[in-house]
């Protein structure tokens, strides 16, 4: 009896020992999950913070007219270098410029296709959140393309280039580069040009002029370009051509 009560004492200290392992686990648990809520509650105060700190930076009324201005002259003057309102903050690999374009031009009635250096969660949740676009995968199907790798970016047949009848489906390409200077300059002419004006933006892939020139011979259908660095953009309407076959 004895042995057996000592045996049931010795059981009842192994269940006790066992509770408590037991105890130990479960509150290990309960640490990792209050970590992994911690962590997620404090990723999303960084999200909220950067959120703010670009809210602060971009004037919902004033800044997006301003920008968009800018856009239209870019537009409306081929090859002029506009400067746009600058953003003190962005979202990284997003430069000021391209970030205040998107937040221009981008609405929940348009769709986009971030090219894969953009194609990060705080980018998409960032433009979803604050411009309501719909963000695609399929580049022939959007209304917006941005573009941050210039030197890998697709052809430019494959995306929307609208028809005939409607011209106003084409798809708009916002392209980040380095610089909007100190690349091989190109001629260009064509509707809001006095004659001929020079370009050199660098960082673009060595057939984009070509195909532009396929792009040019669509008109009225074809895409239409922007070119972004940090603070400026330039204009590329898709009746713009290269100067040698307007002379």
């Amino acid at each position: 009896m004895a042995c057996a009560g000592t045996r049931g004492s010795a059981c009842g200290r192994g269940g006790k020992q066992q509770a408590c392992r037991g105890k130990g686990r479960e509150s290990a648990r309960d640490r990792s999950s209050v970590f992994d809520v911690g962590c997620g509650a404090a990723k999303m105060m960084v999200q909220n913070s950067m959120t703010k700190a670009i809210e602060a930076s971009f004037d919902p009324v004033h800044h997006a007219q301003v920008c968009f201005r800018g856009i239209l002259r870019a537009f409306s003057n081929p090859g002029e270098i506009v400067a746009v309102p600058p953003i003190s903050h962005a979202v990284r690999p997003m430069c000021q410029s391209m970030l205040s374009a998107a937040l221009c031009l981008l609405d929940g009635e348009v769709s986009a296709w971030l090219d894969p250096s953009f194609m990060t969660k705080d980018v998409e949740e960032f433009l979803r959140l604050r411009t309501g676009v719909s963000v695609s995968s399929h580049p022939r199907d959007v209304d917006f393309a941005l573009i941050g790798n210039a030197s890998n970016m697709p052809d430019l047949q494959q995306f929307r280039a609208g028809t005939l009848l409607e011209p106003n489906r084409s798809a708009t390409l916002l392209i980040q580069l380095p610089s909007l200077v100190g690349g091989v300059p190109i001629l260009l002419c064509g509707p809001g040009i006095k004659t001929t004006i020079s370009v050199s933006p660098a960082g673009l892939p060595s057939w984009f002029w070509s195909t532009w020139e396929v792009n040019a011979t669509c008109f009225p259908a074809g895409v239409d370009v922007l070119l972004v660095d940090g603070e400026n953009i330039v204009g590329l309407p898709r009746s713009v051509r290269r100067s040698s076959p307007c002379s």
